[in-house]
């Protein structure tokens, strides 16, 4: 059959349509499941599919910022940052003490190259959820950038401590090597 002629990801993003697609018939305001539907239409490259069934969510749920930091992520991924930026400014709106929707704004303005926004609400994230890996790994990156070496390997110690991973450890390893923790760096 075709179903089984799909590569093994593409199979399992087809299997999670249909389980949300099930749920959503019994519950169609389980925003759970429409977040799942359209993270599963992303994963197979459905991004008209995907940003329709968001923009559904966020209409649907007005109390609910989550939808709306998946429209940013969406936007952020096709490098619409400017559309990103208005989608995660509503996010924050709707849910200020969004850690993830500071996070993700900070990364939208990262990418636009507006560094000083993407400071003030990466710092925001931070102070929300100290225990972010990924914001301290994005806030990590934006003071490499900046040549700020020493808040650079601090961030990216911080963020190799929360979640040991590749990426992590090079941001670790690169700003270790330019604060002339050469030891470090190599182990």
């Amino acid at each position: 059959s075709l179903h089984d002629a799909l590569p093994i990801y593409n199979r399992q993003f087809l299997a999670a349509m249909e389980t949300y697609q099930k749920i959503l018939k019994t519950d169609p305001h389980n925003e759970k499941a429409v977040l799942g539907l359209a993270a599963a239409y992303f994963g197979v490259f459905n991004y008209d599919q995907t940003r329709r069934l968001l923009r559904g969510a966020a209409a649907a749920h007005p109390g609910s910022a989550a939808a709306l930091v998946e429209l940013g992520k969406l936007d952020i991924h096709l490098l619409r940052y400017d559309d990103a930026i208005v989608e995660l400014k509503r996010a924050v709106r709707r849910s200020p003490g969004s850690a993830v929707a500071h996070e993700q704004l900070g990364v939208a303005y990262q990418a636009k190259g507006d560094e000083e926004q993407a400071l003030t609400q990466l710092n925001e994230a931070i102070r929300l959820a100290p225990d972010s890996a990924p914001t301290h790994y994005f806030r990590g990156t934006l003071y490499a950038d900046r040549n700020d070496t020493e808040r650079a390997y601090q961030d990216a110690k911080e963020a190799y401590h929360l979640e040991p991973n590749t990426q992590t450890r090079e941001l670790l390893a690169k700003t270790a090597l330019h604060g002339n923790k050469c030891d470090e760096a190599i182990s």
